[in-house]
């Protein structure tokens, strides 16, 4: 397809030539072509950032199915049910973040620092134990949270989030 005003070949799909800069559809259709892909992004944003969210709570719970086959394979039956019921607590946030990932994301902060809060209290000498693997833990938690709270903030009258 040409320009009809500068006559140079431009793309078919195209709203406005790339080189003369006319516009190429009315006015009317123009409006509508410009809130068409601005709702296209808004959904591959929407979608990027709840898969994002609800991988961080995925790892998280793949990272409790680690300890509960290390208990098992020690005999420690109920320390195994314990961290078997961590690891499904935070797949099932994960599978959650789907449709709330605000309210999932917050959730497994609270319950992240909650677990981690009795672990200590119970033995305090696990605050040390997988030191590492908790900050990165609370680190990706409260990246997901920053996220969430930007993203709130940018499409603050389509509260987006919570009616995913």
């Amino acid at each position: 397809m040409n320009c009809p005003s500068c006559s140079k070949k431009i793309n078919p799909k195209a709203i406005r030539c790339p080189y003369c800069k006319a516009l190429l559809v009315s006015k009317e259709k123009f409006s509508s072509v410009v809130k068409k892909r601005k709702e296209k992004s808004l959904e591959r944003e929407k979608k990027e950032f709840i898969k994002s969210g609800r991988n961080t709570l995925l790892i998280v719970g793949g990272l409790n199915v680690i300890p509960l086959f290390i208990y098992l394979s020690h005999g420690d039956n109920l320390s195994a049910i314990i961290e078997g019921t961590i690891a499904g607590m935070f797949l099932g946030l994960g599978l959650l973040a789907t449709r709330v990932p605000y309210a999932a994301l917050l959730s497994g902060i609270i319950l992240y620092i909650l677990l981690t809060g009795l672990s200590a209290v119970a033995d305090p000498e696990s605050i040390i134990n997988g030191l590492i693997i908790k900050i990165i833990v609370i680190y990706y938690l409260f990246k997901g949270m920053r996220a969430a709270n930007k993203f709130k903030k940018k499409y603050k009258n389509i509260d987006i989030l919570d009616a995913a």
